[in-house]
């Protein structure tokens, strides 16, 4: 069952699918976290969700890649989303609680690392990259979890840079992925990304970069939104049906599924990359919504909170739940 096609795009060039290469895209009228008149498109053969959009050449080329240890005074948080994509900076957290979210990611984080990388010791020098690191609070966690680390995080954002540094007294580099690792060509034994990957414009091509900077034995860890979460599938399903599409339950139904998700990568395609990569698979599973673990205050509606509690519920049994986690190995040098 194929979700609504948006009149906007029917008979116009559609772009190539980002995973895949394939022609064989669908618009898909879903109203999320795009701006107006800027849609998801689905691929017909893989599966991938995905948004068309550039990084602003100028924004990448002003990136410093250096720690910010001063006030940056030239952006603004509005100016910087603007800038950086076309979705406003993003908290994955607001109204959540915040402190479980914090230790139960870290947590997560520091289980994979010692389980297949330091084989249950905390005290071996390792090197850990965080990608998109915000203001550096998990960086901060595993410093006291691994204090023999040399941690480093990368982040486009300088505000978050400076917060990093001067409440955690983290290196952060206000650089990304591809500003960053092509011109310093670091290895690290770790690199970790929590909750970003999906607001990447290519991350098939930020995985690819992060591969090639890993030692031998290296771990990337991620995790991502699921396209094929229940709450996803039926914002997918109440936007085809012209006489729900444009109600407020419709709506809500769509932002709450698709805020912060640029690109929706279904855990087959997953698979296949990281195969593609090169990179033992060591574990792959899904967990629930965030807004239903980290107790978030914005569910407070009764409907929506048992809805999204039976969702949930489904996708346990299905093995689809709403976000991705994923633990890859390097198994021989990339450079």
């Amino acid at each position: 069952m194929n979700p609504k096609v948006s009149s906007c795009h029917q008979g116009t060039d559609l772009p190539q699918c980002l995973f895949c290469k394939s022609s064989a895209i669908q618009p898909l009228e879903i109203e999320g976290a795009n701006k107006p008149g800027q849609p998801y498109f689905i691929c017909k053969l893989c599966g991938l969700i995905f948004v068309e959009f550039e990084i602003d050449k100028a924004f990448e080329h002003s990136l410093t890649n250096d720690v910010v240890r001063q006030p940056p005074s030239s952006h603004n948080l509005d100016e910087f989303g603007e800038k950086f994509g076309s979705v406003k900076y993003f908290n994955f957290y607001a109204g959540m609680n915040q402190e479980l979210g914090e230790t139960v990611i870290a947590q997560s984080v520091v289980d994979a690392i010692k389980m297949y990388h330091l084989n249950g010791s905390k005290n071996k020098n390792i090197s850990i990259l965080e990608v998109g690191c915000a203001t550096g609070w998990l960086l901060s966690r595993l410093q006291r979890t691994f204090p023999n680390a040399q941690m480093m995080g990368l982040e486009p954002n300088p505000h978050s840079c400076y917060t990093a540094w001067s409440k955690f007294g983290v290196e952060v580099r206000n650089g990304t992925v591809q500003s960053y690792l092509p011109v310093h060509g670091e290895c690290f034994d770790v690199v970790v990304m929590m909750g970003n990957l999906q607001l990447h414009p290519d991350p098939f091509c930020t995985l690819s970069l992060l591969a090639k900077s890993l030692c031998p034995g290296g771990l990337i860890i991620f995790e991502t939104k699921n396209p094929h979460s229940s709450p996803r599938l039926l914002a997918n399903l109440v936007a085809r049906i012209p006489w729900i599409s444009r109600t407020t339950f419709a709506r809500k139904i769509q932002r709450q599924s698709y805020n912060g998700l640029r690109v929706g990568i279904p855990m087959s395609v997953i698979t296949r990359h990281v195969k593609y990569l090169d990179l033992e698979l060591c574990k792959l599973e899904t967990t629930g919504p965030r807004s239903l673990r980290f107790q978030s205050k914005k569910m407070n509606g009764r409907t929506f909170r048992i809805m999204w509690k039976v969702a949930d519920a489904i996708d346990c049994i299905r093995g689809q739940r709403a976000w991705t986690f994923v633990v890859a190995r390097a198994t021989r040098c990339r450079k």
